[in-house]
This record gives structure tokens, sequence and C-alpha cells, in this order.
């Protein structure tokens, strides 16, 4: 049975995660807005490769790690599961026991299939 530390540890770096891609994300959007406003000629060769390089690094980058994948929300679903099996009501567990989620678990947890009630979120 999962304790409440747990369960806020597991939570936060499930939110976490998410948030720090969503950070490198921002870096690499400003890489390009630099590198399109740079003085080099936008002909350029290497420049063009350089921004194709960029481009095609947030793409996968954005697929692969922001946007909720199977894999977190299958996490996110047997840690719900595990709650609701041992606990009953998620939202009662956090409640009764202090707990407060971040609001990007609050997120996927939704799309797991959880509501996460606005008095549990952070």
């Amino acid at each position: 049975m999962i304790s409440p530390e747990d369960y806020k540890f597991v939570s936060d770096e499930l939110a976490n995660a998410r948030n720090d891609a969503g950070r490198a994300f921002g870096r690499l959007i400003d890489m390009q807005t630099n590198l399109t406003n740079s003085e080099v000629n936008n002909d350029d060769i290497e420049k063009r490769a350089l921004a194709e390089v960029i481009d095609q690094t947030y793409l996968l980058a954005v697929t692969k790690y922001y946007q909720p994948n199977l894999h977190m929300l299958n996490i996110i679903t047997e840690l719900q599961n595990h709650v609701v099996h041992h606990h009953g009501d998620v939202n009662d567990f956090l409640s009764s026991n202090g707990i407060l989620v971040l609001q990007d678990f609050a997120d996927l947890s939704i799309l797991a299939g959880f509501n996460i009630d606005i008095t549990n979120i952070e």
C-alpha cells in the first residue's frame, strides 16, 4: 500500500518531468529565434541546416516527452487504481492525508481518467 509521502513524491516527479521538458522546448525555440534573427544570411547552407535540425529536434521531443504518452498515463492510471483499491476515492485519499498535487499532475491524471478536485491542487 502506497504511503502519502510516496504518492506525493511520485506525483511530483511525474509533473516535474513534464515541466522540465517544457522548459527545454522553450530553450529550443529561443535558439531558433536567435538563429533566425542573426546576421547570417538566411540562404546560408549551414544556417538552414542548423535551423532544420533544431526544428526536427523540437518536434521529436514534443511528441516523445512533452505530450502525454501512453507510458506516462499508464503509470498514473496504475497509481490511481492502487489508491482506489486500497483507500477508496483518490480525492478523499489526498484530502485526508493533506496531499496537494501539482497542476501538471492533475492535468495528466484527468487524461488518465481520474479527476482531481481543485482543493487538492497546489
